[in-house]
């Protein structure tokens, strides 16, 4: 029977017996840790896999660890277990991510409902105004027109559509206290926005 100084320095020299030797003495045991630790058959079998592979890649990571007298059999089991505490840690991460995005997407959901029942308010608010303070705060907000061009629009002076729009930002705060705390805040921030 080959001692595990002698395996690992024929995977070292990259002797293809030897790391066939090493999978087969230590591929079935390796997995009963990872499935153990994953409880999935599939992943445990890719964390063999990639243990194997860096074996073969790296054989040297066995002899700084050799020098502690380590067996071969408690450093594969060592890092198998560590493998798979990785790939548990990476797993939750992603099922963080994905709760994350799923809950950014119920949020710009339920944001869009509120931004459409807050422009439903301000809509109807909007209607109980005189015509002429209506009609100067939707062209002033809503068409986004400076003073100059709601006067022409409306066939008025500029001090006259200011005052329009002053009284009617105040007429809609007014009547907006009626309305829920959320609609109000919402609407007056919205007028003081501009």
């Amino acid at each position: 029977m080959i001692n595990d100084t002698e395996l690992m320095a024929g995977i070292a020299a990259r002797n293809h017996g030897a790391y066939d030797l090493l999978s087969e003495l230590y591929k079935d045991k390796l997995w009963r840790v990872a499935v153990s630790v994953l409880r999935d058959p599939q992943e445990a079998e890719d964390v063999v896999q990639d243990i194997l592979m860096m074996i073969w890649q790296s054989p040297e990571k066995w002899k700084a660890d050799h020098a502690s007298n380590a067996k071969l059999s408690s450093w594969l089991y060592r890092i198998t277990f560590n493998k798979c505490l990785d790939v548990k840690k990476k797993q939750k991460q992603q099922a963080s991510e994905q709760e994350l995005n799923e809950l950014l997407a119920q949020g710009s959901a339920y944001h869009d409902i509120l931004q459409r029942q807050i422009s439903d308010a301000l809509k109807g608010l909007l209607n109980m105004l005189p015509e002429l303070q209506r009609l100067a705060l939707l062209f002033y907000y809503y068409y986004e027109m400076d003073v100059d061009e709601i006067g022409r629009k409306m066939n008025r002076s500029e001090d006259s559509v200011r005052s329009l729009i002053k009284r009617g930002k105040a007429n809609l705060k007014e009547k907006a206290v009626v309305s829920p705390a959320f609609y109000r805040e919402n609407i007056s921030a919205l007028l003081d926005a501009r």
